[in-house]
């Protein structure tokens, strides 16, 4: 019984403070004097929460706000520790997911960026364009490309590699046969004879060596790298009846990876010997 008149005597007090320093919020938020509303009832409990937490000799043994001591512990619910190892669970799948993604990405950029040097820095390069004129008849019946490969090249393999040909009215795609490839000692100083140029097929191309002091040039594995020169020989008179005068011819000579060497000539006006340089 004294507690709860304790209780009360506290409760009348507090609305009292609560009537006289605050009344013209009183004032507004009651409904009548004598009976407060909802908003005055429930600001009343805060004073006296607030009372009980720092009056000592107000004799509540309210104190919702004591610090907890060196022996107090808490307790976490079953349901807030599944949440907390679902949310552990997933930061380690994103993690995995993240650390994957981005060794990926990086074996593909490393990737890309050889492919990029090699499109870049890899190529042909043609030096020279030289056609043979047989006496009497008046057009350029054999052909002669003289390639390389561009400086900082890796090798080329030419038995992957095709040339283009046009003559402006008809283009011709040829590519390597191994029964027409001469290496360096069987030239025997004319690199327009006969049987180095195929006469059997009109899509295909001869290599003639003219240098390789590594060997890495064979029949069956024609490969060119830094240092190496070779000819490329087409019969025109088997692919196109041969290149009279005036006529525009351009091509490419396209490696199995970097850049193409260029074609670009027109033959002569006329033909007065039998060795002709186009290009």
């Amino acid at each position: 019984m004294e507690q709860k008149k304790n209780h009360r005597n506290i409760k009348e007090f507090l609305l009292y403070e609560y009537k006289h320093a605050y009344a013209p919020a009183y004032v507004f938020v009651h409904s009548s004097a004598d009976k407060p509303n909802k908003a005055s009832y429930l600001f009343s409990v805060y004073l006296y929460a607030y009372a009980c937490a720092y009056i000592p000799w107000m004799g509540c043994e309210m104190n919702i706000l004591k610090p907890l001591g060196e022996k107090d512990v808490g307790a976490i619910g079953i349901g807030a520790m599944i949440v907390f190892i679902a949310m552990v669970l997933v930061a380690g799948i994103a993690a995995s997911v993240l650390i994957q993604t981005s060794g990926r990405l990086e074996t593909q950029a490393m990737r890309s960026g050889s492919e990029t040097v090699s499109e870049v820095a890899t190529g042909i390069q043609v030096e020279g364009v030289e056609g043979y004129n047989i006496s009497g008849w008046g057009n350029i019946s054999r052909l002669a490309i003289e390639v390389r490969s561009r400086a900082g090249s890796r090798g080329i393999d030419l038995s992957e590699t095709i040339i283009e040909l046009s003559n402006s009215t008809q283009k011709n795609i040829f590519t390597y046969n191994s029964g027409n490839f001469t290496d360096t000692e069987d030239i025997d100083g004319d690199v327009f004879r006969w049987n180095f140029y195929p006469w059997d097929n009109d899509t295909v191309f001869g290599i003639i060596v003219l240098e390789d002091a590594d060997h890495s040039i064979t029949d069956t594995n024609p490969v060119i790298n830094s240092g190496d020169h070779v000819m490329l020989t087409i019969n025109i008179t088997k692919s196109f009846g041969g290149f009279e005068e005036r006529v525009d011819v351009y091509g490419q000579v396209i490696p199995e990876e970097g850049a193409p060497g260029v074609i670009s000539f027109t033959t002569p006006g006329s033909y007065t010997d039998e060795i002709v340089e186009l290009q």
